[in-house]
């Protein structure tokens, strides 16, 4: 969980369902001694007062929800002070959507991609959020800590830095196999790396 850079004494706010990966980050916030409040939904002014009202540092959203969010009127009257991380993931968010969301809530923001055979693949940092290096910003991040990311050809075979291939992980949060799916798993697990599926490109620094 050191990827996701959570606060010495999480307050966390829930409002992207727990069967989603949201949900993975319930045990270790308490673990950690934290405050959990969860709401039914994404409703942008409750989630706005919760977060100035019981000084939320930690939270989860998709860029949807940053989105409505930065175009919600009433979110320069909130104190957004307390935040320290927002972790956003599973679509892509755009580099000038992300760019204003640092300006307006400052460097806060976090991410992590990955799917539901291993989370995360790789993160993006709250220090590597800059609008100096515009190519992060349109990124999925660096491996992860416990994550060997490569990008592979149809071969199985690796390929140099910049050129296409699919991204394929080696993890132990990777899934062991699909229950009951022989040759499925063999077919994910094929060649001892999990195969995404996702298309992309990796630079020297292992940025993808």
């Amino acid at each position: 969980m050191s990827d996701y850079e959570l606060p010495v004494a999480p307050r966390y706010l829930g409002v992207a369902p727990n069967s989603h990966a949201a949900g993975t980050f319930l045990l270790p916030l308490l673990w950690r001694g934290g405050t959990i409040h969860l709401m039914r939904g994404f409703d942008v002014e409750q989630a706005l007062a919760t977060i100035e009202r019981e000084r939320i540092n930690f939270t989860f959203l998709v860029p949807s929800m940053i989105y409505t969010l930065l175009d919600h009127p009433s979110l320069d009257r909130h104190d957004m002070s307390s935040l320290e991380t927002l972790l956003y993931g599973a679509s892509s968010i755009t580099p000038p959507r992300l760019l204003e969301a640092i300006e307006r809530l400052g460097p806060v923001m976090s991410q992590a991609y990955g799917q539901t055979e291993c989370l995360p693949l790789s993160v993006l940092r709250r220090a590597d959020h800059k609008a100096d290096t515009p190519h992060l910003l349109s990124s999925c991040g660096f491996p992860a800590a416990s994550a060997t990311v490569a990008l592979l050809d149809e071969d199985g075979d690796p390929i140099p830095a910049g050129e296409t291939g699919e991204i394929c992980v080696r993890s132990p949060a990777a899934l062991d196999r699909y229950h009951n799916l022989p040759d499925l798993t063999a077919e994910t697990l094929a060649g001892g790396w999990l195969h995404t599926g996702d298309i992309g490109t990796q630079d020297e620094q292992g940025c993808c």
